[in-house]
């Protein structure tokens, strides 16, 4: 029995929600859906069609709770024991998604299905979030078996231990670190498989760039209050090592006249993820020497 939750905003679902009906009515399978609209400014409905199904539930927010406190409400709601959490901007990429996911109901607590991306390119205001995804995100369940990391766009877990570690008064974009990061620390095993879903809802450039800047601000502010260690991503790493030989000061200021020329080819048709790292990394230390 299985709990379907999609936060969503400002977002059209009716696509994701029919396709993941038409598997629960084609399968059988004992299954919910519950659409939490987090108070948007054009309220997503869902079609006459899909709200006559009693399997199908759609509440709202009264008040903006941003996507960590939505998927706390959603948890409490669900009436199923395992939770799968999707975002509202994907769609399953196998027929028999759901599937895949009723195998590990009641028997793995976090089961993480992947991310994937359209190999066709986007237009270019879209391509720098395309190219992270693909590099960075799309990875085989063999290529991320024994990594502490898991996406939430498309996560199974047990609703126990996720109301244990969800932070619901947090609003803070890149909390996927820490949510990694306290399902570690509870030594709760991940079990990868190959079930993605494709990330559709690409923003352009400068709205990545904004998200960028803001995950990098939360990952110091969630260390800073012991929330996670100071080396569980590849980016606190980073610094740290830097930091150690005394090198992270002199690169952040190496990077600051450059910013504007990095900004520009990270928005241009053909973005250098390396270049990504470096305005990672400027934005990380800038934040952990306010401190």
């Amino acid at each position: 029995m299985l709990s379907i939750l999609i936060p969503c905003y400002n977002c059209a679902i009716d696509a994701l929600v029919q396709k993941l009906s038409d598997e629960i009515q084609q399968k059988q399978h004992p299954a919910e859906i519950i659409v939490c609209d987090d108070a948007s400014e054009h309220s997503p409905n869902l079609s006459d069609t899909l709200t006559n199904h009693s399997w199908i539930h759609l509440i709202r927010n009264e008040k903006n709770l941003g996507r960590t406190g939505t998927r706390h409400r959603l948890a409490q709601e669900a009436q199923f024991q395992s939770l799968l959490f999707l975002d509202a901007d994907v769609l399953p990429a196998n027929e028999d998604f759901l599937d895949h996911y009723m195998n590990h109901v009641g028997k793995n607590k976090v089961v993480y299905g992947g991310i994937s991306y359209s190999k066709h390119k986007p237009a270019h205001h879209q391509r720098l979030r395309w190219a992270y995804g693909r590099k960075r995100e799309a990875k085989s369940a063999k290529q991320r078996m024994g990594s502490p990391y898991v996406i939430s766009q498309n996560l199974m877990m047990d609703k126990e231990l996720f109301l244990s570690i969800n932070t619901a008064t947090v609003n803070k974009y890149g909390w996927d670190n820490v949510f990694s990061y306290q399902i570690a620390a509870l030594n709760e095993s991940i079990t990868h498989i190959d079930n993605p879903v494709i990330h559709m809802g690409l923003e352009d450039a400068k709205t990545y760039l904004d998200k960028v800047i803001q995950s990098t601000n939360t990952l110091v502010w969630a260390q800073h209050r012991q929330l996670i260690s100071g080396e569980f991503t590849q980016l606190q790493k980073r610094f740290t090592r830097f930091n150690a030989l005394g090198l992270a000061r002199p690169l952040r200021w190496a990077i600051r006249p450059f910013l504007p020329l990095i900004k520009w080819q990270l928005s241009s048709a053909r973005p250098m993820i390396k270049l990504l790292d470096l305005y990672k990394f400027y934005y990380f230390s800038q934040k952990k020497y306010q401190r």
